[in-house]
């Protein structure tokens, strides 16, 4: 994944430029929004596999990984629909009715 590593600096640098703010990793933002509960969604194309799994492990145990190998970035939703929903409504249940 150290091809995509360019692609990555310059998306940091655009959004900088555009927004004005510096822009900082996603695994030091991940680290420090854990132990919140964070669900990682990812499909088959690269780097994206690679990445989610990254960023799951440094989010720590309150990280959800749903790896989909079977769909391109963004299917999922598309190639299963009903899953896909009920994956999300479990999610945002489990973590907003938590202190129910």
């Amino acid at each position: 994944m150290v091809l995509a590593a360019p692609m990555w600096w310059l998306g940091d640098r655009m959004a900088e430029l555009v927004s004005g703010v510096p822009a900082r990793p996603l695994v030091v933002l991940v680290e420090e929004i854990a132990p919140r509960p964070i669900l990682f969604i990812s499909s088959r194309d690269a780097p994206e596999p690679f990445m989610n799994r990254r960023l799951a492990e440094r989010a720590g145990a309150g990280a959800q990984l749903w790896e989909l190998p079977d769909t391109g970035r963004c299917g999922g939703i598309f190639a299963h629909t009903e899953e896909y929903g009920q994956r999300m409504v479990s999610f945002f249940d489990a973590v907003l009715l938590a202190g129910d």
